[in-house]
Order: C-alpha cells, then sequence, then structure tokens
C-alpha cells in the first residue's frame, strides 16, 4: 500500500495528445468503460478520417504537431460535432449464430454515393480463408443527422451484396430498422435481442 501511495504523489510528466476514445454504455445506468484509445498515428484509419471530418479537426496531424513539440491549439470545449457517421463491420459470419462462414466469394457489388465509404480488400472469386478474422469489410456512412446517416446506411446495405459466403449484412439490415437502434437506445447487451 506503502508503494501505491507513493508513486501516486510522485510528479509524473504531463501528456498533451489528441486522440479518440470509444466508450461502450450501459443503459440506463449511463455507466462507460473504456473500450480502446487510439493514440497511434501509425495509420489513418477509418475512425479517424470520420472523427475529423465529424470536428473539422485533423487528429492525425494534430498529433503529429503535439509530437513535434508544439501546444494544442483548442481545448475539449471548442469542439463541435457536424452530423453523424456510422459503421457497420461486414463479416464472413451466419447472421443469426455469428459462427464465421469461410468459402469463395462468387459475386460482389459494392455500394457508392454520397455519404457512403467502403473500405475492403475482397473482390469476386476471393477466398475467404478459416484461420483469420471474418472481417470482408467496413461500410461507413456519414449524414448530416443521426436520421439521415441511419437511412443512408440502410440504403448502403440493401445495396452490398457479397455471394457464396454467409455475411452479417441481414442483420446490420435488421439493427437499422430496430426501433431501439433508431431512438439510440442501445447498450452493451444489445445485439442479445437479435441472437
Amino acid at each position: 500500500m506503502k508503494i501505491y501511495r507513493e508513486l501516486i504523489q510522485q510528479k509524473l510528466p504531463k501528456i498533451y495528445t489528441a486522440e479518440l476514445v470509444e466508450y461502450l454504455f450501459s443503459y440506463p445506468f449511463y455507466s462507460q468503460s473504456s473500450m480502446q484509445a487510439k493514440l497511434n498515428i501509425a495509420s489513418r484509419n477509418t475512425a479517424s478520417k470520420y472523427f475529423s471530418e465529424l470536428m473539422s479537426i485533423d487528429i492525425i496531424k494534430e498529433q503529429i504537431k503535439i509530437a513535434a513539440g508544439e501546444k494544442l491549439r483548442f481545448k475539449q470545449k471548442h469542439i463541435r460535432l457536424r452530423g453523424h457517421s456510422i459503421e457497420c463491420r461486414i463479416n464472413a459470419e451466419d447472421p443469426d449464430t455469428f459462427v464465421p462462414c469461410p468459402g469463395k466469394i462468387t459475386g460482389l457489388h459494392m455500394p457508392g454515393g454520397p455519404g457512403v465509404r467502403i473500405d475492403s480488400a475482397i473482390s469476386c472469386n476471393c477466398t475467404v480463408p478459416p484461420y483469420y478474422d471474418s472481417l470482408l469489410a467496413k461500410l461507413i456512412v456519414h449524414g448530416e443527422s443521426r436520421g439521415e446517416a441511419i437511412a443512408r446506411m440502410a440504403m448502403a446495405l440493401d445495396e452490398l451484396e457479397i455471394e457464396g459466403v454467409k455475411t452479417n449484412i441481414p442483420l446490420h439490415r435488421k439493427i437499422m430498422q430496430d426501433h431501439d437502434f433508431i431512438r439510440g437506445k442501445v447498450d452493451i447487451n444489445y445485439l442479445s435481442k437479435f441472437g
């Protein structure tokens, strides 16, 4: 206990950075637990791109400036969010049991249009192996409001076709039509209603 108290009382260096922190919320208690903090700048990932658009701040650029010794030029209170983004992770898995479904992709049509982005390396005739993560694509949409983003995601999911392997696309379609999801009444147990 003494070592712990001494550690707390030590003068630790202040660390300044710009980062993304993802949370899982437990409704109705509003308790939160950090799921992941994104401190690295190794790659411009999907989340940093869309959060940068929502905030009108280039997070990666700010991290580089801070690493170079510059001071952060804004505070949390200066950040204003614009619009809403949703990401659906498209997996090669049974939409009811979540069991991975490896195989060969025999047909493929990707969605597109304003506010729609898909990050993927799959192609028609490629094989989804059983040895790795079953992630096939990240489908991301942006809208001026949550309602617009949900409607845009629903249309993008309807356009998205992956044949030859089972995917969780039907599950994502159900979620976009679910009244609890539309009203934002979701928590860490939300998916259990579909399983």
